[in-house]
């Protein structure tokens, strides 16, 4: 990523936004329809990557406190904001920090076994 991509990142809020559409739930019935195999709702891993502020992973965290909430985001400023809101929310969210330190996918444990619905 060039210096410039970041500085940006670093100096410009990106608009935070909830995403209905990325909850467990939802992801959960579109799967089965297709005819895969999904874990119920409340025991997800969700890995939100570009998490920003975290206005959209927290409240699904608040909402399935039994799931893993994991996300992450360029931003510095970002990922700190989305820490503080978190504490304060007394969510299970983990926020962590820039995404360019998640790695490949096959550095990631239990990336290939990524599904839909968690």
């Amino acid at each position: 990523m060039s210096d410039l991509i970041h500085e940006l990142y670093e100096t410009r809020a990106y608009p935070a936004m909830s995403h209905p559409s990325s909850d467990p739930a939802l992801t959960a019935v579109a799967a089965l329809l297709a005819g895969l195999r999904v874990r119920h709702p409340s025991q997800s891993k969700i890995l939100e990557i570009g998490c920003a502020s975290g206005l959209n992973l927290i409240p699904l965290a608040i909402r399935w406190p039994q799931s893993r909430f994991v996300g992450i985001d360029l931003s510095g400023p970002a990922i700190q904001q989305a820490r503080e809101l978190s504490e304060v929310c007394h969510t299970v969210a983990g926020i962590r920090g820039h995404a360019r330190a998640l790695g490949t996918a096959a550095q990631i444990r239990g990336a290939g076994r990524a599904r839909p619905g968690g």
